[in-house]
């Protein structure tokens, strides 16, 4: 079940121990006297990690949620921006079906805008190698008309992706309770 930390005066651990052990101390203790001057804070590693845990005489009770909607709101909304980042690093295929997967970074969506905006100027000599991902492959661009095709593909890879969080977040401005907040999945 883990180990909880007793905290006197809210400032120095006496000792780390385990449930079984602090279960049997608290039915030794006064309970007006742990009210007064202890707190049971649960532990990793046997380092405090949360304040307000109360013992109710016979189960731990947790601090009762302090965030305010707001602030709920944020932490979900950080934990969507994370794992849309993620999604957009994973990249693009291209071509559809081919399994080679290229770069959504912003370094590569500059390379990519650049090369669509001098796609016909005689500047451009095709074909253009675009290396995967991971560089074990690529992918010869061979006229303007890739160019195109590409960048699309690119683009819209990045728009479902930020419109996935979009969506989930949306579902977030929505909820009216913390707990409903911290409730909605992200299943992507």
């Amino acid at each position: 079940m883990g180990s909880f930390a007793l905290v006197l005066s809210s400032s120095v651990v006496d000792s780390v121990i385990d449930v079984e052990d602090l279960q049997a101390f608290l039915a030794e203790v006064d309970p007006s006297w742990l009210a007064r001057y202890a707190e049971i804070i649960p532990t990793t590693d046997g380092l405090p990690i949360d304040a307000g845990w109360t013992w109710n005489g016979s189960a731990f009770e947790p601090p009762p949620n302090t965030m305010t909607l707001d602030e709920a709101r944020q932490v979900r909304f950080a934990q969507i921006d994370h794992r849309t980042d993620e999604l957009i690093s994973q990249g693009f295929e291209y071509t559809p079906g081919s399994g080679v997967m290229l770069s959504l970074s912003l370094e590569a969506q500059n390379r990519l805008t650049g090369v669509l905006l001098l796609k016909d100027s005689p500047m451009i000599g095709y074909p253009i190698r675009w290396n995967a991902i991971n560089d074990e492959f690529y992918h010869d661009v061979t006229d303007a008309t890739d160019v195109v095709n590409m960048y699309g593909t690119a683009a819209g890879t990045l728009k479902a992706r930020v419109q996935s969080g979009t969506q989930i977040k949306n579902e977030i401005r929505n909820a009216l309770t913390v707990d409903a907040i911290m409730a909605v999945v992200d299943p992507r």
